[in-house]
């Protein structure tokens, strides 16, 4: 068995990791995964690579691979609503990110617990009206933390894996290497 681990914060992989090669196992839940062989990076950026790496997209496509589903009022909402897409995406970058780059922008079974929740997975690809493009770049940077964050609720168990492959450019997009960046004058706060 194979799995994969998103972390938010490079402080908490270098725990993991530190964690995992002295006891050789990873403790989850009431359970715990033993290693069987080398841990691997899949993917690695810092918050300001993800902002210099943003670029104006017209879409914005997503490959949800588990069950994904939200919270509203106590209710599960299995819908790939773009308020509740984008909404996920900026509190965990603005919950994780440094604060030179917070952002100010506005069905399948799983079984969890004692209950059943209802997601959707499949592949989702959503148009975004005529905006700024600062704000079409800003929606790029918050998708690109999909890899590591996933989407909506119970993630920490295995539920919301999504892919954040891209999408459309504008006409235009960041081609110019004088166009404003995400990051603006920020050094990496690596």
């Amino acid at each position: 068995m194979a799995f994969e681990v998103g972390l938010l914060d490079d402080e908490l992989e270098e725990r993991l990791v530190t964690e995992i090669g002295r006891r050789q196992r990873l403790p989850l839940g009431h359970q715990a995964a033993f290693v069987a062989g080398p841990l691997e990076t899949m993917s690695r950026a810092s918050w300001g690579e993800l902002a210099r790496r943003a670029v104006a997209r017209r879409e914005y496509r997503f490959e949800f691979v588990t069950a994904t589903t939200f919270r509203s009022n106590q209710m599960s909402v299995p819908l790939p609503l773009p308020k509740s897409i984008f909404g996920h995406y900026r509190s965990r970058w603005n919950a994780f990110a440094p604060p030179e780059l917070r952002l100010d922008i506005a069905t399948s079974r799983y079984p969890a617990s004692r209950r059943e929740l209802i997601g959707f997975t499949g592949h989702v690809t959503l148009s975004v009206r005529a905006a700024g493009r600062e704000a079409h770049s800003a929606l790029d940077a918050l998708a690109a933390i999909a890899d590591y964050a996933g989407t909506g609720s119970r993630t920490p168990q295995g539920m919301g894996v999504t892919r954040y492959p891209g999408g459309s450019i504008l006409a235009g997009g960041r081609a110019d290497p004088e166009a404003k960046s995400l990051a603006g004058d920020h050094e990496d706060a690596d």
